[in-house]
């Protein structure tokens, strides 16, 4: 029985890192054009840098991710795996928010 929970656990993560890189995609699609209050996400002009903001937050998911795949393979014995995916999935939440707000929000006009 406790095979059977880890493996539902497993695919619980597997299911949360999908959503924690949709919504990161999502986030990254609503903030173009957009003033970013983040400056390590903005460019020179102020906006949202989709290069500098895809690579940042795609660094900061894989590291999550594979932090997360580390320290379930180095404690077999616990199960990570729901722990791991609430993160995700709470952090999915969070971005998805984020991008529905941003897109609420008027995109910048150029000055005159």
């Amino acid at each position: 029985m406790q095979a059977e929970t880890k493996r539902r656990s497993k695919k619980l993560w597997v299911a949360s890192i999908a959503a924690l890189v949709a919504a990161n995609a999502f986030d990254a699609y609503s903030s173009r054009g957009r003033y970013e209050a983040n400056p390590l996400l903005r460019g020179p002009q102020g906006h949202f840098s989709t290069g500098r903001g895809l690579l940042l937050k795609s660094g900061t998911a894989a590291g999550t991710i594979l932090t997360q795949a580390l320290l379930a393979k180095a404690a077999p014995e616990r199960n990570l795996y729901t722990a791991s995916a609430a993160i995700n999935l709470v952090s999915a939440g969070a971005l998805a928010g984020i991008a529905a707000r941003n897109l609420r929000v008027g995109k910048a006009t150029p000055a005159p």
